[in-house]
């Protein structure tokens, strides 16, 4: 039998701390993507 019963604990909560920098970089890739797909289509017109 287990020892563990899992049913009277509540909420498991995954946190993290945040990274410096993440948020700016992960902009800048985004829109560089963007225009890279916005090119591309531009070019098969």
């Amino acid at each position: 039998m287990s020892s563990h019963d899992h049913s009277d604990d509540g909420k498991m909560v995954l946190a993290h701390d945040a990274v410096a920098g993440y948020r700016p970089v992960f902009l800048v890739a985004i829109t560089i993507g963007i225009l890279y797909l916005a090119y591309i289509f531009y070019k098969t017109l």
